[in-house]
């Protein structure tokens, strides 16, 4: 009896047919504070595909265990080749479910969202101008781990999976390096489909207020211009009125410092997050965070509600939306200077209407302090500042090419998955061009996502010749993945090859001297080479500490000698700008 009820009320809050066959319920449908494993999820799509020539289940390649990523394709003529959905002036929408298996909404809305589409006969129409892509649950691996605890803040459901994958990888760090099969197998997917749309499930933790979801779109100011102001002009303001109508009100993403009385800050989402991946491919990019104190279903149902709006948007916009990123594409390829990294600009901000609820203090029960508590009982409505203002703190020129050692095939492979067109060399060739000599980087004490991530680093430009072999790679920046090329080999940029350790081998001396042997040849040196003596005299006249010791005053002139090692921090990525 009990499970009859939860089953009827489940279907009547979300206006579904209570003919619906046992096959087609989701476990979610049959308890309310449920979500579905992988296995029953796959099952779930298998058997939609056998009732609907709308939707197929495919293999989108291999992840970090026995299982495939699958992908889904609900397209009005069943078609399941990007080309030819393409010729059919449709939008394509890329959903991303289960990155972190313990946030699990996006599983179950999918699913239901799914069968919506092929099986309601009203929804057959906004198939005419879209297609929708699910991937049910990217992370497999943590989504096998199942248990009851890891999500300890988290307001159910019973069970769920782990949010590391099986290398204990948080996959939302992984797009750029892609140390996982996963994430390879995204960037081909994604690449395959060219997505006109993302949008990647999650539930968010922090403050508490009374939403029950909240959006992260990608940071504008960083975006390409034109699809910044199409997504925040048109897009965004479309997706909030209507989810007003409907009585599910959205806010920003709550990103705080302590409480958000004191404002709310954008979240800058570089491209090592799904959303920043897509952004430099020209996508339009949305994380949707469901709020972890609301019940599931609760939780579930919002996030139904707001992927039915971007459909809803999409289907009815479909050309507006494709028109907007073939000129985003067509701006970034005569775009001749690309801001790489931003900072965050306090002196401005917007403000927005927030609901929440007012932060009370209490004397803690395990310390002397006070703690934080929200008072659920006094909640408020009221203007807060929304802090989303970045302003560019480096840029770059870009270059007519760009030249790689093949050597680097990690990263050749991984510019190869994302598009980038490249050209190897036919014969041996001694390369004049600009390149960057590292002069400092910060690097993180403890390891972050498998890798010692470099930060604030410094170059300097210099002109000089560098060989380069047959086989070594050509990359032309005439090309529509330009923003990726840039955000991923110019070595400033947060998110670069060279940020992700990917060339540490060039911070390191081969080659080195012995003081005592090297001190004669010093000596001679400066004696016969007076520009060399110049520059001396200029060291140890400076204010720098380390001329009154020895060893660092032979390492000076051994650093501006012609024994010092040519390439020794350089980066090997040259670019050739005439």
């Amino acid at each position: 009896m009990i499970r009859i009820i939860v089953v009827s009320y489940i279907l009547i809050l979300f206006n579904f047919n209570i003919g619906i066959c046992q096959s087609l319920l989701t476990p979610f449908e049959l308890d309310s504070n449920k979500t579905a494993t992988y296995q029953e999820c796959i099952d779930f799509y298998k058997t939609l595909a056998r009732k609907s020539s709308m939707i197929h289940v495919l293999s989108g390649g291999h992840s970090d265990v026995s299982f495939p990523i699958h992908i889904v394709v609900i397209d009005k003529d069943g078609l399941t080749d990007p080309k030819e959905i393409r010729n059919k002036k449709r939008s394509i929408i890329l959903i991303n479910n289960g990155i972190h298996p313990g946030e699990p909404e996006g599983i179950d809305a999918s699913m239901i969202f799914a069968r919506k589409m092929v099986l309601d006969k009203a929804s057959l129409a906004y198939l005419n101008r879209v297609t929708i892509i699910i991937i049910p649950i990217y992370n497999i691996g943590g989504s096998l781990l199942r248990n009851s605890t890891s999500r300890v803040n988290q307001n159910g459901p019973m069970a769920y999976g782990f949010r590391g994958n099986r290398q204990n990888l948080d996959l939302n760090r992984d797009f750029i390096k892609c140390d996982s099969k996963n994430a390879k197998t995204f960037s081909n997917i994604f690449n395959q489909w060219n997505p006109d749309i993302l949008i990647d499930n999650h539930t968010s933790d922090g403050a508490d207020y009374t939403y029950n979801i909240t959006l992260l779109a990608s940071q504008r100011n960083k975006l390409n211009v034109i699809l910044g102001d199409y997504m925040y002009n048109k897009f965004i303001p479309s997706i909030y009125a209507s989810m007003n109508l409907l009585n599910e009100p959205l806010v920003p993403y709550v990103n705080v410092e302590d409480i958000p009385d004191h404002g709310i800050y954008d979240f800058m989402d570089s491209p090592r997050f799904s959303s920043g991946y897509a952004a430099i491919h020209n996508s339009l990019a949305f994380m949707i965070e469901t709020h972890m104190l609301k019940s599931y279903h609760l939780r579930v149902k919002a996030t139904i509600t707001l992927m039915q709006q971007f459909m809803y948007y999409a289907s009815s916009h479909a050309q507006e939306i494709i028109d907007a990123r073939a000129d985003a594409f067509k701006y970034d390829k005569h775009l001749k200077v690309f801001p790489i990294s931003w900072k965050f600009d306090e002196t401005q901000h917007d403000s927005i209407w927030f609901s929440g609820y007012e932060a009370e203090y209490k004397p803690s029960q395990i310390h002397s302090s006070n703690r934080l508590i929200y008072n659920r009982t006094r909640p408020y409505v009221k203007k807060i500042p929304f802090y989303n203002k970045y302003v560019p703190q480096i840029k770059v020129e870009k270059p007519k090419f760009y030249i790689i050692p093949q050597s680097y095939d990690r990263v050749i492979e991984l510019l190869k998955i994302n598009g980038v067109k490249m050209t190897k060399l036919n014969v041996d060739t001694m390369i004049f061009g600009s390149f960057y000599k590292i002069l400092h980087y910060k690097t993180t004490d403890l390891p972050y996502e498998n890798h010692y991530l470099h930060s604030k680093i410094e170059v300097e430009k210099i002109n000089m010749k560098y060989p380069y072999f047959k086989g070594d790679y050509l990359i032309h920046t005439d090309q529509n993945n330009i923003r990726f090329i840039i955000e991923t080999l110019e070595p400033q940029a947060p998110d670069s090859y060279f940020a992700w350790n990917y060339f540490d081998g060039i911070l390191m001396r081969k080659e080195y001297f012995s003081d005592y042997l090297f001190e004669d040849k010093a000596y001679q040196l400066l004696e016969e080479n007076a520009e060399l003596r110049n520059l001396f005299n200029q060291y140890i006249n400076s204010d720098s500490l380390s001329t009154n010791n020895l060893s660092d005053r032979l390492e000076f002139i051994y650093n501006h000698s012609v024994y010092c090692e040519p390439y020794f921090n350089i980066y090997p990525v040259g670019r050739i700008e005439f």
